[in-house]
């Protein structure tokens, strides 16, 4: 393997020299309140709370259609962009873990292991379209009667799908890390590696969390999605200490190969 394709790839690759990832705004967490709030006037609506029909009719019509409106442009707004910046992250971080193997590979060290590591980290992605199922998550509020509960609980499986999907990506992106380190004879959590940057909590189980999204009107819901955007965020700004420290390490490591 050629040291200077090694190096040229690392460079572009690398948020040191290339462009830097996206992250994700804290407001995606308001993507559950519409379904959520919609679901609350029902239920109100149901019980005879908000008034006779002839007074309430036109009132309750047009907050209805506000929130329906916003349902869908919301959540295909911010959660098609999270699923975007989650996927591009994988992709790109996963990249810069090639050419760390790369460059172990041209100094002589044993990598078959690393690379089967590789191709698992490989196979992390969302599998989500960033436009249809955020969408139709939305959408789905239009549904009579159970639109609100049907919403909450796709837009709660997008959120907990996505977050589950970025921490195997650390997870194994961190395993990959280590066994890196400790290939060179270094400690994976001390600089240049500082591998502890990346890593993601545990969220709750899936359908745990669905049910708590629907029981609490989308307020659980909210919380998880701004947990979600906040650990995203984290786990970029960690990526971009990792290789703050990482990258400069490698490109002389490969430039005394090249250069001499």
């Amino acid at each position: 393997m050629d040291p200077l394709s090694v190096l040229s790839a690392l460079q572009t690759d690398s948020v040191v020299r290339g462009a830097k990832d996206e992250t994700v705004p804290v407001y995606i967490a308001i993507t559950p309140v519409f379904p959520g709030a919609l679901l609350v006037m029902t239920g109100l609506g149901a019980l005879g709370v908000l008034g006779p029909p002839s007074v309430t009719f036109l009132p309750v019509v047009m907050a209805t259609l506000m929130m329906i409106t916003g349902c869908i442009i919301v959540s295909w707004d911010a959660l098609g962009r999270t699923i975007r910046v989650v996927d591009a992250h994988s992709e790109r971080a996963t990249a810069y873990a090639e050419d760390l193997v790369n460059t172990l590979a041209v100094l002589g060290y044993d990598v078959s292991r690393l690379e089967r590591m590789l191709e698992r980290l490989r196979s992390v992605r969302t599998g989500l379209n960033a436009t249809l199922h955020p969408t139709i998550s939305g959408a789905l509020v239009v549904l009579p009667y159970v639109g609100p509960i049907v919403s909450l609980a796709s837009i709660g499986y997008l959120a907990l799908s996505i977050h589950s999907t970025l921490r195997e990506h650390a997870r194994r992106e961190r395993r990959l890390l280590e066994e890196a380190a400790k290939m060179a004879g270094m400690n994976p959590y001390k600089p240049p590696f500082v591998a502890n940057t990346i890593k993601i909590p545990d969220t709750v189980k899936l359908p745990i969390g669905i049910a708590a999204s629907v029981a609490t009107c989308g307020a659980f819901l909210a919380y998880a999605m701004y947990g979600l955007a906040k650990d995203i965020n984290e786990h970029v700004e960690g990526h971009e200490k990792l290789e703050a420290e990482l990258t400069p390490a490698l490109e002389m490591t490969l430039e005394e190969l090249v250069y001499g």
